[in-house]
């Protein structure tokens, strides 16, 4: 029923028993800039649906417990978004190293790294290798490109 407003800039669900499948029928939203879906059954397939959402600069996924790193993945490829947040999830700093490439984010909550910093410049943490890295160390068999290190 969302896909009908054309104009919608915010978006903002809290506890509701949503887990993002829907997301896959919203259409191409070309205004929405910002979504928090705080506490629902949200999960990585759901968050996958999101990446579509091409002009998007802010995305709270507080309190979605079913969230891995993968979903920070997904999330990579909005290259628009400045603010991420993802408190009290299964998502851990290990998937800072899928956000090296984000030129215009610049807060990040729910991680062990400063919460903000100059856009394009994710802090990543001391043990963290850059992704590019990891593709290398892959193609000769260390390890696997598709996931970070635990």
């Amino acid at each position: 029923h969302l896909s009908s407003l054309n104009e919608l800039q915010c978006l903002l669900i809290s506890y509701a028993s949503i887990n993002g499948a829907g997301f896959a029928s919203f259409g191409e939203p070309e205004t929405l800039k910002q979504i928090s879906l705080k506490s629902t059954d949200l999960t990585d397939a759901g968050v996958a649906n999101l990446a579509r959402f091409s002009v998007l600069e802010e995305v709270g996924l507080n309190g979605n417990h079913r969230l891995t790193n993968e979903s920070i993945r997904h999330l990579s490829q909005i290259k628009t978004l400045k603010t991420i947040s993802a408190m009290n999830t299964n998502i851990n700093d290990d998937a800072l190293i899928y956000l090296s490439d984000m030129p215009n984010l610049s807060h990040l909550r729910g991680f062990h790294v400063p919460t903000r910093f100059p856009a394009g410049k994710v802090p990543l943490p001391p043990n963290a290798m850059p992704f590019r890295g990891r593709i290398k160390r892959a193609a000769s068999g260390a390890e696997s490109a598709g996931s970070p290190r635990p």
